[in-house]
Protein backbone atom coordinates (compact mmCIF):
# COMPACT_ATOMS: atom_id res chain seq x y z
CA UNK A 1 0.00 0.00 0.00
CA UNK A 2 1.16 3.16 -1.25
CA UNK A 3 1.27 6.18 1.75
CA UNK A 4 -0.89 9.33 1.27
CA UNK A 5 0.40 11.55 -1.42
CA UNK A 6 1.70 14.18 1.56
CA UNK A 7 3.79 11.07 2.63
CA UNK A 8 5.80 10.83 -0.43
CA UNK A 9 6.54 12.71 -3.74
CA UNK A 10 8.48 11.65 -6.86
CA UNK A 11 10.97 13.37 -9.44
CA UNK A 12 12.09 12.84 -12.63
CA UNK A 13 15.82 13.73 -13.75
CA UNK A 14 16.99 13.34 -17.54
CA UNK A 15 20.91 12.72 -18.24
CA UNK A 16 23.16 12.41 -21.25
CA UNK A 17 24.51 8.60 -19.67
CA UNK A 18 23.98 5.18 -19.33
CA UNK A 19 22.26 3.47 -16.60
CA UNK A 20 25.21 1.54 -16.07
CA UNK A 21 27.21 5.06 -15.74
CA UNK A 22 24.56 6.57 -13.37
CA UNK A 23 24.47 3.22 -11.29
CA UNK A 24 27.72 3.44 -10.76
CA UNK A 25 27.76 7.20 -9.70
CA UNK A 26 24.21 6.90 -7.04
CA UNK A 27 26.52 3.99 -5.57
CA UNK A 28 29.21 6.77 -5.13
CA UNK A 29 27.71 9.42 -2.76
CA UNK A 30 30.96 10.68 -1.60
CA UNK A 31 31.58 11.72 -5.12
CA UNK A 32 28.44 13.83 -5.24
CA UNK A 33 27.11 14.66 -2.34
CA UNK A 34 28.00 18.50 -1.63
CA UNK A 35 27.98 17.92 2.55
CA UNK A 36 30.35 15.66 4.75
CA UNK A 37 30.15 12.19 3.74
CA UNK A 38 30.86 9.22 6.48
CA UNK A 39 31.05 5.40 5.78
CA UNK A 40 30.54 3.66 3.18
CA UNK A 41 27.20 3.39 0.38
CA UNK A 42 28.31 0.73 -2.36
CA UNK A 43 26.31 -1.99 -1.58
CA UNK A 44 23.37 -3.58 0.37
CA UNK A 45 23.83 -3.41 4.45
CA UNK A 46 26.27 -0.42 3.81
CA UNK A 47 25.19 2.18 6.18
CA UNK A 48 26.80 6.44 5.88
CA UNK A 49 26.12 9.71 7.25
CA UNK A 50 25.22 13.15 4.93
CA UNK A 51 26.02 16.00 7.33
CA UNK A 52 25.52 19.82 6.28
CA UNK A 53 27.08 21.23 9.19
CA UNK A 54 25.38 21.65 12.01
CA UNK A 55 22.06 21.80 10.27
CA UNK A 56 20.86 18.62 9.21
CA UNK A 57 22.27 15.02 10.01
CA UNK A 58 21.62 11.59 8.29
CA UNK A 59 22.08 8.30 8.41
CA UNK A 60 21.83 5.72 5.75
CA UNK A 61 21.10 2.13 4.81
CA UNK A 62 22.10 1.08 1.62
CA UNK A 63 18.43 -1.31 1.26
CA UNK A 64 18.62 -2.59 -2.37
CA UNK A 65 21.67 -2.16 -5.36
CA UNK A 66 20.16 -3.86 -8.54
CA UNK A 67 23.19 -3.22 -11.24
CA UNK A 68 22.00 -0.16 -13.77
CA UNK A 69 18.29 -0.29 -12.20
CA UNK A 70 17.60 0.96 -9.15
CA UNK A 71 19.26 2.03 -5.56
CA UNK A 72 17.26 2.53 -2.58
CA UNK A 73 18.26 4.27 0.57
CA UNK A 74 16.37 3.55 4.04
CA UNK A 75 16.70 6.76 6.68
CA UNK A 76 17.58 5.14 9.88
CA UNK A 77 18.27 8.08 11.85
CA UNK A 78 18.27 11.84 11.03
CA UNK A 79 17.41 15.27 12.51
CA UNK A 80 17.32 18.53 11.52
CA UNK A 81 18.11 21.53 13.29
CA UNK A 82 15.66 24.28 12.28
CA UNK A 83 12.54 22.13 13.19
CA UNK A 84 13.95 19.05 14.96
CA UNK A 85 11.81 17.22 11.79
CA UNK A 86 13.00 13.75 11.06
CA UNK A 87 12.82 11.62 7.96
CA UNK A 88 13.39 8.18 9.81
CA UNK A 89 11.75 5.39 8.13
CA UNK A 90 11.46 6.84 5.43
CA UNK A 91 12.45 5.19 2.04
CA UNK A 92 14.43 7.29 -1.08
CA UNK A 93 14.36 5.07 -4.40
CA UNK A 94 16.77 5.40 -7.70
CA UNK A 95 15.36 4.22 -10.54
CA UNK A 96 17.12 4.04 -13.57
CA UNK A 97 15.40 4.08 -17.18
CA UNK A 98 17.27 3.49 -20.20
CA UNK A 99 16.57 5.28 -22.84
CA UNK A 100 19.09 4.31 -25.77
CA UNK A 101 22.33 6.34 -24.28
CA UNK A 102 20.74 8.25 -21.94
CA UNK A 103 18.58 7.57 -18.91
CA UNK A 104 15.75 9.02 -16.72
CA UNK A 105 16.40 8.64 -12.90
CA UNK A 106 13.09 8.51 -11.19
CA UNK A 107 13.66 9.50 -7.49
CA UNK A 108 10.73 8.12 -5.17
CA UNK A 109 10.63 9.67 -1.67
CA UNK A 110 8.21 7.55 0.51
CA UNK A 111 7.22 8.88 4.25
CA UNK A 112 6.96 12.07 6.11
CA UNK A 113 7.10 15.21 4.02
CA UNK A 114 6.43 18.07 6.66
CA UNK A 115 3.11 20.25 5.61
CA UNK A 116 4.29 23.08 3.39
CA UNK A 117 7.52 21.74 2.59
CA UNK A 118 6.65 19.43 -0.98
CA UNK A 119 8.20 22.29 -3.04
CA UNK A 120 11.40 22.51 -0.84
CA UNK A 121 12.01 19.19 -1.13
CA UNK A 122 11.20 18.33 -4.86
CA UNK A 123 13.28 21.14 -5.30
CA UNK A 124 16.53 20.07 -3.54
CA UNK A 125 16.64 16.93 -5.21
CA UNK A 126 16.37 18.73 -8.62
CA UNK A 127 18.87 20.55 -7.57
CA UNK A 128 21.33 18.06 -6.06
CA UNK A 129 20.18 15.15 -8.90
CA UNK A 130 20.65 17.43 -11.44
CA UNK A 131 24.03 19.31 -10.58
CA UNK A 132 25.82 16.71 -8.06
CA UNK A 133 25.04 13.89 -9.39
CA UNK A 134 24.70 14.96 -13.31
CA UNK A 135 28.36 16.83 -12.51
CA UNK A 136 30.28 13.05 -11.14
CA UNK A 137 27.96 11.21 -14.21
CA UNK A 138 30.04 13.45 -16.24
CA UNK A 139 33.48 13.04 -14.68
CA UNK A 140 34.55 9.79 -16.00
CA UNK A 141 38.15 10.34 -14.70
CA UNK A 142 37.01 10.48 -11.35
CA UNK A 143 34.57 7.43 -11.10
CA UNK A 144 35.90 3.72 -10.06
CA UNK A 145 34.78 1.23 -12.67
CA UNK A 146 33.76 -1.38 -9.74
CA UNK A 147 32.12 0.30 -6.63
CA UNK A 148 34.20 -0.19 -3.33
Amino acid sequence: MYPDKDDCFTLAVDFATDAEKLYLVLLQVDKWWPGQFEGASAKVGDEFILRNGEDHFSRQRVAEATPSHRVKWEVIESWRKQDAHTWNGTTMTFDLSPRGKDCTLTLTHVGRVPKGELDRCIQGWTTLLSECVGAAACSRADMRQEPR
